[in-house]
């Protein structure tokens, strides 16, 4: 008799997002993100680099893994790399802009008083959350400023699945996919949502950030929470 298996639980693994962002991902139009993280080895020249190729790897590994593997032109063996943000169903918790309004702080006259509960306002759309439990391995924050490094897991309002990864350069990116990624699909008239996304991807990354046209994970996901 052959026992299956035990289901292995997707990893969770934080992902930060911009307030616009938030705002598309909550809206429900932002399906995919384009991540630079963890291609620091081939991005030094992107175009001396050809792959992804899944097929060097035995059944089983490959994509599934999350692994890919580039090679240089002109040049024996692989450059082997793995997606810093996960693999299919594994999950990422959206770390957003937050600040403290408001707080709980334990007082029993004993122990040292700390943060308990915090109330929050998310800055991407001025949402409130109250009570939301404050981790000991966290340091204080004070009244008014805002959570580090986005916010905690905890506070995290927003989980995504991972559907799909992909590993291409940027300027390969469709006009659907630019849609997928949040930019609104143009009115007569106007700029392609892909023209309209390089703009975006060089207000964040710098003026030549486009132009280097880097290979980027393109990571496809949907929401679980809200």
């Amino acid at each position: 008799m052959t026992t299956a298996a035990p289901a292995v639980a997707p990893r969770e693994r934080p992902i930060l997002f911009s307030a616009p962002m938030v705002r598309a991902l909550l809206a429900g139009t932002k399906t995919q993100t384009r991540r630079t993280r963890g291609l620091d080895a081939i991005n030094a020249a992107p175009a001396a680099f050809e792959g992804p190729y899944e097929r060097a790897f035995a059944p089983g590994i490959g994509s599934d893994r999350g692994e890919y593997a580039f090679k240089r032109r002109g040049l024996d063996g692989l450059i082997v790399l793995r997606c810093p943000y996960g693999r299919r169903g594994d999950r990422l918790w959206v770390r957003e802009r937050a600040r403290r309004i408001g707080a709980v702080v334990s007082s029993d006259g004993v122990t040292p008083s700390r943060i308990l509960r915090v109330d929050l306002e998310y800055e991407a759309d001025n949402a409130v959350r109250l009570a939301v439990p404050f981790p000991e391995r966290l340091k204080p924050v004070a009244h008014g400023r805002r959570l580090s490094m986005g916010c905690y897991r905890e506070a995290s309002r927003l989980l995504l699945e991972i559907t799909d990864v992909r590993v291409e350069r940027l300027q390969d990116i469709s006009e659907d996919d630019a849609v997928a990624e949040g930019i609104a699909p143009p009115a007569r008239g106007e700029p392609s949502a892909g023209i309209r996304f390089m703009g975006l991807w060089e207000t964040i990354n710098g003026a030549d950030a486009w132009g280097a046209n880097p290979w980027i994970w393109a990571i496809t996901f949907r929401r679980v929470m809200p």
